[in-house]
């Protein structure tokens, strides 16, 4: 003890001597320590970035994947193969192979796997053992020829059995995203960073295509049901019963024998046996070509995509996925997109929350050292202990990284910015704060008795250098196994011990001189009054940017589904070269039917889905602004009375009886949640989306409305004029049958020609009552529409006289864009991404400031005198930590909901295209329709008239005459039907552009 005290008081005396010339050296020691935050900079961007280093947990396994089609036997010799290799090993205990091994699905006959178990105790790393220049990675690429041997060391966090390199190209066409995922992956190859660089898709899976000639089976009698069953019952297998053996159940499947199913050769064996009893050879009535297709389509999030896979070497993750961002910017062709997936991902999303944690962790330090010392200042003063520490922990990281490379204590994994790195980062902004905190709360005693900061500070760092080294040292030696690398897997745990054994070195070390320095400064600014305004100015400035510019990241809105046409299949070369044409908001105007505006007029001021569509417009723009109104603090006045008697048996009575007490209050409090995160802007922009999607979907509800109103409408007259046809074509064979029986009674014509015209009036009558009932339940849907009483609402006979050339065709190729139910689901994709913010932001901290100010008393007299005054201020923090995946699922739910919106606004684009393309077409037919049907009924009105002048003079029966006249009926009937669909087509034309369009 004698001789580590004495070791100490000349630590301490040196120290006295060393912080004495610091303090009246402050410029020189500012300057070393801006020297050291630009070294920090320095080691930090020279560090090698990865999700996890790689470590030895005593077992490997190796995929064996042989070409698309490759029999299961061929890929058993390739596995056999992989065996030897790894049996040579000495550091191999034993190993399990399989191959198409099924996981989940029906296993693969080209693919193989095997794990390998190591021994224990001293033997080879397991990155030596596969890497090495014997390694089992270079033997598997040089000794099996015949298949493709990746090996995978297993990490403790890791995505199941796949390479650590993975990209996801994306494409919805097939053929360019094989040549393209073909090409990248050549590249990856010739670029050296990346070893078993594959693609999961190809178009290399063998296949035979069949084709049946249709005609020659026919002349030979066979079916084509035939052939296929044959062909699936010989070479696919059928089940055909279970038998029971013993105890066991054994299925019976009709197969061909494996030898003779294994070429295409194999089917020129077979006959089929036609109708007629004969056998044909198969052969003759097929033809068959080899080719080669996809073995598997895969989809990442719902898009087509091919995944290529890869393990760096001699390369970190980072630098191989810089290079590869580098080779996608330089050449991704348009329509093309990608993602990460596997480690890569990992690290990508690892490195960009790190800073927010880290923002995060600084906040939380600044909050409670501010508490501590009562003051905005001392706390900056602590916290420049952090740059201090991070210089230690780069620092570190680079020199063990550079001895790594020299290799001159062998290969030291990991040193470099990785998962375990990053925790140890965050582990020591919450260790390196204490020593500045010794110094700063002991200096600040001192100065309340009236010492200088100098004088303050220079007591304080001798009287606190033996507590502060103590607690330095232990936390070291505590920490200092964990870098040295003891225990299983402590090589992947190493670099957590060097960030933060040397950053809390370097920070004891540069504290105990850097923080009095900066302490004395500080403190003579305070007089000046100079460093209160500037800290409270950039607080201000700090929160400003917080509340602004730190929203989470949303997904980027993906509208590239259709493009527009450039014009129109079923649009007539007249129309398309005609100037467009102007449609108005009141679009059915251009009609120019009295009645037809007054009907809309009345709907759109009482239909009943038009009121409970602005209804929902209303109710979504007023839960709109319930979610704005959580941007701003909510203030609350809560005055109160109590009476209340306490137990003279409770513990906080002391025994003593208590008597009613009054107590009033006139509290005012105030509370106000920092959108930090900006998850209160995002569900304001959501629920503003979910507003605009309403008024669009309001906007769809009228036009689908007004289209209905005008639809009816013309389906009303076009019955008006069918009965005046009807009714016409009554009271004609009225007459004809006064005519008959006249001339049956005068013995010229017979009862069954009679009979015939009362036959031919009775179906006439009841066709009348029939379009009479129709008119009546068109008029009732009609009154529906407008908001009308039905048993009130009357409709004057019409007869159809609308023009069918009012809407013009001359359609842009833009105007879908304009549809409102196009625009609903733009909104709703809008309010879907906007969601996927919110559900983000609930994975960070939410901080809220609250305050409460008022009158609390005991007598309502003293009530509002200033001694009955009181009020509180502080901040609030609610981490979540752990909630059972609540908060994931709720993402992953957000983020599926999106998908949904995005495929329901793509089927909008697309029905919206086939509905102007029909109606389009519906248009120009039923144009050609009308003139052949008027030239019809020019012919069915002469026939009628000849076959009755004919039938006067005795030539024709009467039946050609009821023939001829229901012929001429009908045609009158569909000539009113196609007029009405004209106009109806034009309506709906209206409906399919959305509403209007104008120049």
């Amino acid at each position: 003890m004698g001789i580590l005290e004495q070791f100490l008081s000349n630590t301490t005396r040196r120290y006295g001597a060393a912080l004495r010339w610091s303090l009246n050296h402050g410029k020189i020691v500012m300057a070393f320590a801006v020297l050291t935050l630009g070294l920090t900079v320095f080691f930090a961007s020279q560090l090698n970035k990865e999700f996890m280093p790689d470590e030895d947990k005593g077992w490997l396994l190796c995929f064996a994947l042989a070409p698309e089609g490759s029999t299961s036997e061929y890929t058993d010799r390739m596995v056999r193969k992989m065996e030897t290799m790894v049996a040579k090993v000495p550091e191999v205990k034993g190993y399990f192979s399989a191959v198409a091994l099924a996981m989940g699905s029906p296993g693969q006959s080209s693919q193989g796997l095997a794990f390998i178990q190591l021994k224990e105790g001293k033997r080879q790393h397991l990155r030596d053992i596969v890497g090495g220049p014997t390694g089992l990675a270079g033997q598997f690429f040089n000794g099996v020829e015949g298949a493709f041997v990746i090996p995978i060391i297993p990490k403790s966090i890791g995505r199941g059995f796949t390479q650590p390199f993975a990209l996801v190209v994306q494409s919805q066409d097939l053929i360019a995203l094989n040549k393209y995922a073909e090409g990248l992956t050549n590249q990856l190859r010739a670029a050296g960073f990346l070893m078993n660089v594959r693609t999961t898709f190809e178009l290399n899976k063998p296949e035979l295509r069949v084709n049946i000639d249709r005609d020659r089976a026919a002349a030979v009698g066979v079916t084509v049901q035939d052939i296929s069953r044959t062909m699936q019952i010989l070479f696919g297998g059928l089940d055909l019963v279970k038998v029971n053996i013993k105890g066991k159940e054994y299925d019976v499947i009709a197969q061909l024998e494996r030898s003779s199913r294994l070429t295409p050769m194999d089917l020129e064996k077979l006959y089929i046996r036609n109708t007629r009893g004969e056998l044909v050879q198969l052969n003759n009535i097929i033809h068959y070509e080899t080719g080669a297709g996809p073995s598997a389509i895969h989809h990442y999030n719902r898009w087509r995509s091919a995944t290529i896979e890869g393990t760096p070497v001699g390369v970190p993750m980072g630098t191989a996925i810089e290079k590869t961002l580098a080779m996608l910017k330089k050449d991704l062709p348009d329509g093309f997109r990608y993602e990460w997936t596997g480690e890569a991902r990992d690290l990508i999303e690892s490195s960009g929350q790190i800073y927010f944690v880290m923002l995060l962790a600084v906040i939380v330090i600044y909050m409670v050292l501010a508490a501590q010392f009562e003051s905005l200042i001392h706390p900056l003063t602590v916290m420049l202990t952090l740059p201090l520490a991070a210089f230690g922990a780069f620092g570190g990281l680079w020199v063990m990284n550079l001895i790594s490379n020299i290799g001159i204590l062998g290969v030291i994994q990991g040193m470099g910015i990785n998962l375990y790195s990053q925790i140890g980062m965050i582990l020591l902004f919450g260790l390196v704060t204490k020593n500045a905190i010794l110094l700063v709360d002991f200096a600040n005693q001192q100065m309340t008795q009236g010492k200088s900061a100098k004088e303050a500070m220079e007591q304080a760092g001798l009287i606190r250098l033996r507590p502060i080294l103590m607690t330095a040292v232990a936390t070291i030696m505590g920490i200092l196994p964990i870098a040295i690398g003891f225990g299983a897997s402590g090589e992947a745990r190493r670099p957590l011990g060097v960030a933060a054994v040397c950053g809390m070195t370097t920070s004891t070390f540069l504290t105990l001189f850097v923080i009095p320095v900066v302490y004395v400064f500080f403190s003579s600014l305070t007089k000046q009054r100079v460093l209160k305004t500037g800290a409270q100015m950039i607080i201000i400035g700090f929160a400003t940017v917080l509340l602004t510019s730190c929203a989470t990241q949303h997904v980027q809105k993906d509208q590239q589904s259709v493009n527009l046409p450039k014009g129109w299949k079923n649009a007539s070369e007249k129309t398309t070269n005609e100037a467009h044409s102007s449609i108005p908001q009141n679009w059915w105007t251009v009609f120019n039917d009295k009645t037809l505006n007054f009907l809309e007029t009345l709907a759109v001021e009482y239909n009943q889905d038009l009121a409970i569509a602005m209804a929902n417009v209303d109710k979504a723009r007023a839960l709109a602004r319930v979610e704005r109104a959580d941007l701003f603090p909510k203030i609350e006045a809560n005055p109160s009375i109590e009476r209340d008697r306490f137990s003279e048996n409770s513990m906080n009575s002391g025994g003593f009886s208590s008597k009613p007490s009054n107590t009033f209050k006139a509290p005012l409090d105030l509370s106000y949640e920092l959108d930090i995160w900006g998850k209160v802007r995002s569900a304001f922009a959501a629920g503003l989306a979910d507003a605009q999607a309403e008024a669009a979907a309001y906007q769809t509800i009228h036009l689908t409305m007004t289209v209905d109103v005008a639809k009816t409408y013309f389906t009303i007259a076009a019955l008006d004029s069918e009965i005046d046809a009807l009714t016409s074509g009554l009271e004609l064979r009225r007459r004809a049958v006064s005519m008959l029986d006249l001339r049956y009674q005068k013995g010229m014509n017979s009862e069954l020609t009679l009979h015939q015209a009362q036959t031919v009036f009775a179906q006439a009558q009841a066709d009348l009552i029939d379009a009479k009932r129709r008119r009546e339940n068109f008029v009732n849907a009609l009154a529906v529409l407008c908001g009308q009483t039905a048993s009130d609402f009357k409709l004057p006979h019409e007869p159809l006289n609308t023009p069918t050339t009012a809407i013009p065709l001359s359609i842009p190729s833009d105007v879908l864009k304009n549809r409102p139910d196009i625009i609903e689901a733009e909104k709703l994709m809008t309010a879907a991404n906007e969601l996927i913010g919110v559900a983000q932001a609930s994975f960070f901290p939410s901080v809220t400031l609250t305050g409460g100010a008022g009158f609390t008393s005991a007598q309502a007299d003293d009530l509002l005198k200033w001694g009955s005054r009181e009020w509180s201020i502080g901040p609030s923090v609610n981490l979540p930590i752990f909630n059972g995946g609540q908060l994931t699922a709720k993402l992953e739910a957000e983020k599926a909901e999106y998908q949904k919106a995005l495929a329901d606004y793509r089927k909008r684009v697309l029905t919206a295209f086939s509905e102007v393309e029909n109606t389009l077409a519906d248009i120009k037919l039923r144009a050609e329709q009308s003139t052949a049907q008027k030239d019809l009924l020019q012919s069915a009105r002469q026939t009628a008239a000849i076959s009755t002048e004919r039938y006067k003079e005795g030539l024709v029966s009467f039946l050609e005459v009821i023939d001829a006249e229901r012929s001429r009926l009908q045609a009158e009937r569909d000539a009113i039907k196609i007029q009405s669909e004209e106009l109806i087509a034009a309506a709906q034309l209206v409906k399919a552009i959305g509403g209007r369009w104008v120049n």
